[in-house]
């Protein structure tokens, strides 16, 4: 039987090259594919789905094996999971880049902020 995280469905807009996206990531190699895709759309202001932060909170594995060193993205789930710190790249190092000083303020949202929608009364945030 398989847990919830892995019946959790992936974000298939992070495969627009591919006309059939899979809806499963069977090896190591496909989950670290799809934790750069995720990480990449992150590192450009896509904030990643609530279903991602669950999933990504049992792989640390994957983060430990396919290190992401560039992507201010990666840093950020390593630290929300509180694992220690990886290398990072020179490019990437906080107040050296303006993705990575953002990234890192960034925090993933709480259980009861999961589905709140802003409402557009209260004006821009």
């Amino acid at each position: 039987m398989k847990n919830k995280r892995e019946t959790m469905p992936l974000d298939h807009s992070v495969y627009p090259e591919l006309a059939s996206p899979p809806d499963a990531l069977p090896t190591p190699e496909a989950k670290a594919d799809y934790l750069h895709r995720i990480c990449a759309a992150f590192d450009f202001g896509i904030f990643p789905e609530r279903e991602d932060w669950d999933r990504f909170a049992s792989w640390r594995e994957i983060f430990d094996a396919y290190p992401l060193p560039d992507s201010p993205a990666y840093h950020t789930f390593r630290a929300r999971f509180g694992w220690p710190p990886a290398a990072r790249a020179a490019s990437c190092r906080p107040g050296k880049c303006r993705i990575a000083a953002r990234a890192e303020l960034i925090r993933a949202p709480t259980p009861s902020e999961w589905r709140q929608k802003p409402d557009p009364a209260d004006g821009p945030t």
